[in-house]
Parts: C-alpha cells; sequence; structure tokens
C-alpha cells in the first residue's frame, strides 16, 4: 500500500525480536517505505531493551511500541489507526495463544479495512502447523494462516543440504577475502552472519527493480535483471545495498563512530572496526565512503576501498546460476541414501 512494507508484531519474545530486526534490513528496499509496530504486555520494557542492545536501531528506523493486551480495547483502538498493515507475525508464549490471536486478527483486519493482510505465527508443533495451513472455520471459510517454527521444518534436509543461501553466502564471502579463501567464513560468525545476510536480501533486490516482472524463479530473475542492467543500475543498488548493510550492522548492536575514533582504538584492536565494543566507521552514507577510506589509509595502509563490498556484490548477483531444482533434489536423495546405509 503505497510502497510502504508495514509490519505487526505481536509478542515480541526471542522470535519476535529477532524477525524485527531481520524484516528492518529485509525492508530495506529501493522504492519501499519501511515500518514497523509492536505490540506486547512488555512493549515499553523491550524498548528499552533494544535502545541498549541496539543504540542506534531504533533512532534510525520507524519503529513504534504498543503497551498492551492484543485482545484489549487499546489494542484495537490503536489498529484502527494504523490502515496500511500487510505482514503480520504472532509470537506469543504458546502455541494456542498465537492461534487464538491471529484468528482473532484475521476477523478484525476484515471489520476494520475489509483487508486480510498476510498472518504468520510461530507454532513448535509439527501436526499443529499442518493443520493451521489449512485451517477454516464452520462455514468452510478458509483463515489463511502461515504457520512456521516446528524443528522438522527448520531442521529440513532442504535446508541443511546444498542450501542456496549458504552457497550464496560463500559466494560473496569469497569475492571480499583478498585471498578467495572461506577461512575467514568458518571461523568467524560475524562473517558468516553477515554474509548470509547480503545472500539473503539478493531476492529483495531482484524484486525491488523488477516489480510486476519479478517471477521467484532465482534463475529467470537474474535473467530479467541481466536484460536491464546499466552502469545507474549497478550504482543504485550499490547504494541499497549499502544502506541494507546499514540497517543489518545498527540493529546487530553496531554504532557508527568518526575515522578519528577508530585511529585512536586501531593500536589495540589493529583493525578499524572494534567487534568487541560494535565500532564501525562505515556505518555512513554512500556517498561518504570514499573520503573515510582515504582517511582510514593513513593509519591502515591495506583497506580496501569500503565501497567496492557494495559493488562487488551487484556483480556476483550479475553473474549467478543456480542448478536446476530437479537436480538439486536428486543430489539430496542420494545423500538421504547415502546416511541410511
Amino acid at each position: 500500500i503505497n510502497n510502504t512494507i508495514s509490519l505487526l508484531i505481536v509478542g515480541c519474545g526471542n522470535t519476535g525480536k529477532a524477525f524485527l530486526k531481520t524484516a528492518t534490513w529485509c525492508g530495506t528496499m529501493i522504492g519501499f517505505k519501511f515500518k514497523a509496530t509492536v505490540i506486547d504486555i512488555n512493549a515499553d520494557k523491550i524498548k528499552e531493551n533494544l535502545k541498549v542492545e541496539a543504540p542506534e536501531f531504533l533512532r534510525y528506523y520507524d519503529i513504534r511500541f504498543i503497551n498492551a493486551d492484543i485482545k484489549s480495547e487499546k489494542a484495537i483502538n490503536e489498529l484502527s489507526k494504523i490502515n496500511d498493515i500487510n505482514y503480520v507475525l504472532v509470537s506469543m508464549e504458546s502455541d494456542d495463544k498465537n492461534l487464538d490471536a491471529s484468528i482473532f486478527l484475521r476477523r478484525w483486519f476484515v471489520r476494520l479495512f475489509n483487508r486480510k493482510p498476510i498472518i504468520n505465527i510461530w507454532i513448535n508443533n509439527e501436526y499443529k502447523m499442518k493443520q493451521i495451513s489449512s485451517l477454516k472455520n464452520e462455514k468452510k471459510n478458509e483463515y489463511n494462516i502461515n504457520a512456521f517454527g516446528s524443528i522438522d521444518t527448520i531442521y529440513d534436509s532442504k535446508k541443511l543440504l546444498e542450501s542456496r543461501i549458504d552457497y550464496l553466502a560463500k559466494e560473496i564471502h569469497k569475492a571480499y577475502d583478498s585471498n578467495h579463501s572461506l577461512d575467514g567464513y568458518y571461523s568467524s560468525e560475524y562473517s558468516k552472519r553477515s554474509s548470509r545476510a547480503g545472500a539473503l536480501h539478493v531476492k529483495y533486490k531482484l524484486y525491488s527493480i523488477l516489480r510486476d516482472r519479478y517471477t521467484n524463479d532465482i534463475n529467470k530473475d537474474i535473467a530479467l535483471f541481466n536484460e536491464i542492467y546499466s552502469d545507474e543500475l549497478k550504482e543504485m543498488l550499490a547504494r541499497n545495498e549499502h544502506d541494507r548493510w546499514n540497517a543489518f550492522m545498527r540493529v546487530s548492536g553496531y554504532t557508527a563512530v568518526t575515522v578519528e575514533e577508530a585511529k585512536q582504538y586501531y593500536p589495540t584492536v589493529k583493525n578499524h572496526v572494534d567487534h568487541i565494543a560494535g565500532f564501525h566507521p562505515a556505518i555512513a552514507k554512500f556517498e561518504d565512503l570514499d573520503s573515510i577510506t582515504q582517511e582510514i589509509l593513513k593509519f591502515k595502509p591495506d583497506l580496501n576501498d569500503l565501497r567496492e563490498s557494495d559493488y562487488k556484490l551487484i556483480e556476483i548477483i550479475k553473474n549467478l546460476k543456480f542448478e536446476d531444482e530437479k537436480e538439486k533434489d536428486g543430489f539430496i536423495m542420494k545423500i538421504k541414501k547415502l546416511l541410511k546405509k
């Protein structure tokens, strides 16, 4: 609605908080605005915790917190003022509460706005999760609620064997590494998470530029991307990638520092980034990266151009080619048979 991704999170414990943080950098897309509303009986406390965990997160992104029970008059009054919610996560302390709240929300969205936004709910029980996907009322009307989160689903072999996200994350890491090595990927959780985030956002980038032409078939979308590829598009996507990375770093608890501040801690950490304190001078506007690079080079001569990683990711997307899904499924079946043996 009006090119806005409007997220509602009901229940912001560990799952809800992780979802909110990930959605913020995933929602950093060309031509779209992102905002989120959190409803939780402890929303004020969650907000204060986030301010401490990630000091720059709430300062830069449009996140609103409502301290209320979802089934309260206060919550419904507040929801009635937000007429563009199009994505919902329900993640409270039990499967039953989540299902109950989801059915309640489905009814109220229809009543308030005659709309049916996407509703996703966290369900631990595999049997319940499967039932919810085809849930209907007594009149056979479908609720269209997406359940996720069961252990069997999370640890599915397709996600563990030859994961596309992991494959692409490794390609990204190798492109960034001066020796094109994966040593840093396996030894550093920061490198792994950062590379996976870049890989996960590829589809969001493709969607944001292809829009109506987007097919959700990665190979077809990359082919369409190459049809419209230009230097101008590369520049636009590189800027978007840096904005996305800024959001990823901020929700991860990192804060921006000046080059002068980085110079002060450099003799101690031997790097322009202090991963313990969470300081990074590249959390900045894309157009400032050139001057920041030049200043850091004065005390760290082996530094690569800070813009280069953003450009490299776009080049990686341009040249991507994934194997056919049938071939991949065949490979997984072979692995399963070997494991049984």
